[in-house]
Protein backbone atom coordinates (compact mmCIF):
# COMPACT_ATOMS: atom_id res chain seq x y z
CA UNK A 1 0.00 0.00 0.00
CA UNK A 2 1.48 3.71 -1.11
CA UNK A 3 2.30 6.79 1.97
CA UNK A 4 -0.34 9.02 2.53
CA UNK A 5 -0.44 12.31 2.83
CA UNK A 6 -1.21 13.69 6.70
CA UNK A 7 -4.25 15.17 5.34
CA UNK A 8 -5.93 11.64 3.89
CA UNK A 9 -8.59 9.90 5.94
CA UNK A 10 -8.10 6.71 4.28
CA UNK A 11 -5.57 5.49 6.89
CA UNK A 12 -8.00 6.60 9.79
CA UNK A 13 -11.13 4.86 9.04
CA UNK A 14 -13.81 2.46 11.02
CA UNK A 15 -16.10 -0.03 10.38
CA UNK A 16 -17.64 -0.57 6.15
CA UNK A 17 -19.08 2.96 7.17
CA UNK A 18 -15.73 4.85 5.96
CA UNK A 19 -15.85 7.96 8.37
CA UNK A 20 -12.99 8.79 9.63
CA UNK A 21 -12.16 8.65 13.57
CA UNK A 22 -10.37 11.52 13.57
CA UNK A 23 -10.75 14.51 11.87
CA UNK A 24 -7.71 17.61 11.61
CA UNK A 25 -8.77 21.23 12.12
CA UNK A 26 -8.06 21.93 8.54
CA UNK A 27 -10.33 19.34 7.56
CA UNK A 28 -13.54 20.65 9.34
CA UNK A 29 -13.05 23.89 8.26
CA UNK A 30 -13.12 22.11 4.93
CA UNK A 31 -16.27 20.39 5.25
CA UNK A 32 -17.81 22.96 6.85
CA UNK A 33 -16.36 26.03 4.53
CA UNK A 34 -15.36 27.91 8.02
CA UNK A 35 -11.81 29.64 8.71
CA UNK A 36 -9.13 27.28 10.59
CA UNK A 37 -9.35 30.37 13.08
CA UNK A 38 -13.10 29.83 13.69
CA UNK A 39 -12.53 25.85 14.22
CA UNK A 40 -9.39 26.66 16.92
CA UNK A 41 -11.60 29.45 18.17
CA UNK A 42 -13.75 26.56 18.88
CA UNK A 43 -11.80 24.01 20.53
CA UNK A 44 -10.14 27.07 22.49
CA UNK A 45 -13.39 28.12 23.91
CA UNK A 46 -14.39 24.04 24.86
CA UNK A 47 -17.68 24.38 22.36
CA UNK A 48 -15.89 21.66 20.44
CA UNK A 49 -13.48 19.03 22.28
CA UNK A 50 -10.47 17.64 20.72
CA UNK A 51 -6.78 16.91 21.77
CA UNK A 52 -3.32 18.11 21.10
CA UNK A 53 -0.87 16.26 19.60
CA UNK A 54 2.75 16.30 19.10
CA UNK A 55 5.03 19.21 19.43
CA UNK A 56 3.52 21.55 17.22
CA UNK A 57 0.49 21.35 18.99
CA UNK A 58 -1.81 20.22 16.28
CA UNK A 59 -5.26 19.48 16.99
CA UNK A 60 -7.58 16.03 16.60
CA UNK A 61 -11.01 15.53 16.82
CA UNK A 62 -12.55 12.18 17.23
CA UNK A 63 -16.05 12.21 14.63
CA UNK A 64 -18.28 11.62 17.41
CA UNK A 65 -16.99 15.11 18.91
CA UNK A 66 -17.48 16.98 15.33
CA UNK A 67 -20.79 15.59 14.68
CA UNK A 68 -21.64 16.36 18.57
CA UNK A 69 -20.64 20.36 17.76
CA UNK A 70 -23.04 19.95 14.61
CA UNK A 71 -25.98 18.81 16.33
CA UNK A 72 -24.94 21.92 18.70
CA UNK A 73 -25.16 24.58 16.37
CA UNK A 74 -21.89 24.93 15.52
CA UNK A 75 -21.38 27.93 12.84
CA UNK A 76 -22.07 27.47 8.94
CA UNK A 77 -20.65 29.56 6.42
CA UNK A 78 -23.06 31.92 4.75
CA UNK A 79 -23.60 29.35 1.53
CA UNK A 80 -24.65 26.62 4.14
CA UNK A 81 -26.51 29.19 5.89
CA UNK A 82 -28.13 29.74 2.52
CA UNK A 83 -29.20 26.60 1.76
CA UNK A 84 -30.43 25.66 5.09
CA UNK A 85 -32.98 28.62 4.88
CA UNK A 86 -33.95 27.42 1.33
CA UNK A 87 -35.14 24.07 2.76
CA UNK A 88 -36.65 26.04 5.32
CA UNK A 89 -38.91 27.65 2.53
CA UNK A 90 -39.67 24.64 0.87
Amino acid sequence: MGATSPGDTKERTMGDDKKPTVLTVREIAERERLSIDSVKRALRNKRLHGHKVGSRGDWRIHYEQYRLWLDEGAPTSPEKSDIADKKKQE
